[in-house]
């Protein structure tokens, strides 16, 4: 493509999500591209569960990608399961960067220096490289991986040092756990000598009903020191200011169904992750006029306080002044 033509391309994408984050439309779908995963997590059942043995093909993908291109360009954040057990990643992503904006979080067990280079070239925005703690140890076993914390490690230099013009934005993605606060130091420093940046979110009981792995103290203080202490915690301000109240009895408000939804491997559209087994329709076979008014009904009965994950929290406050203009301060400062 011309510059010319990318310039244009990235005018289009551009101003097609801001017409609809102005329009209140739905701009970040979670896509589950695969339930398979190589890791046997503590805090995730996904691998235990085995919700989704079908997966959509390459071509189903790209329809569903083009089709909701129609309600408006999107963050487009690819989970799993692991991503990367998928061969067709960076097919996966050339597909949404048509349309969208691709992002990935990933364990990085299965990232090479080959595979990260295909990946970006394809039109990766953004990868999230999830690491619990500062000791290799408490990381493998919590991940129940062996040399889950040396591959996170290296996935992160990896997609660093394959960065072309800024992107992908690389992070190294952190969950609050009962027992690694204390991490947080170090985390910030290994991740300033890699050269990327890090945001934290708080650990949710939806997939374990399990919480004992919940922080049980007030924190939203200590973040916010550290959050001054080192420019390169990209997590919003206000994220971290309600924190507290996350952990203790949860932020109401949520904006699943509403701003945000979530396609399961399948290719069926629920709310949000944790509301896949009550989808609305299929990306695929259900008109998007009929998908939006299922998602909307289900946004306007959601109770649900539960969680504090960043796909909802950095979107939820962006659509407040403070939040909106702490992000970009923050952004500025890098």
């Amino acid at each position: 493509m011309s510059n010319k033509g990318m310039f244009i391309e990235k005018f289009r994408k551009n101003s097609g999500f801001f017409r609809s984050f102005v329009m209140r439309r739905p701009v970040w779908c979670s896509w589950q591209l695969t339930d398979k995963c190589n890791f046997r997590c503590k805090f995730c059942s996904v691998w235990q569960k085995e919700l989704n043995s079908e997966q959509m093909s390459l071509e189903e993908i790209r329809q569903g990608a083009r089709k909701i291109a129609q309600i408006g360009p999107m963050m487009i954040s690819m989970t799993g399961g692991e991503p990367l057990m998928r061969e067709d990643l960076p097919q996966i992503i050339s597909a949404m960067d048509e349309h969208h904006f691709s992002f990935i979080s990933t364990n990085g067990s299965l990232v090479t220096r080959e595979r990260a280079r295909d990946i970006v070239k394809a039109g990766l925005w953004g990868v999230g490289v999830s690491l619990d703690y500062a000791s290799a140890e408490k990381h493998d076993e919590n991940r129940g991986f062996p040399g889950a914390y040396e591959r996170a490690l290296r996935a992160l230099e990896i997609f660093r040092s394959e960065q072309v013009n800024g992107r992908p934005q690389v992070n190294l993605m952190f969950t609050l756990l009962k027992d690694n606060l204390g991490d947080l130091d170090e985390i910030a420093r290994m991740t300033r000598d890699i050269g990327c940046t890090f945001r934290v979110q708080a650990y949710s009981n939806l997939k374990t009903h399990d919480n004992s792995m919940q922080y049980p103290e007030p924190v939203s203080q200590k973040l916010l020191e550290l959050h001054e202490k080192y420019p390169h915690f990209v997590t919003n301000r206000v994220v971290l200011e309600k924190f507290d109240q996350a952990i203790s009895k949860g932020v109401p408000g949520c904006i699943a169904g509403k701003y945000m939804i979530n396609i399961d491997p399948r290719g069926f559209v629920a709310k949000c992750p944790e509301d896949q087994a009550n989808p609305v329709g299929h990306v695929l076979l259900d008109d998007n006029a009929t998908l939006l008014k299922r998602l909307k009904e289900k946004h306007q009965q959601n109770r649900c306080q539960n969680c504090w994950y960043n796909c909802r929290n950095e979107l939820e406050v962006s659509y407040s002044m403070r939040g909106m203009w702490h992000g970009k301060k923050r952004m500025s400062n890098l």
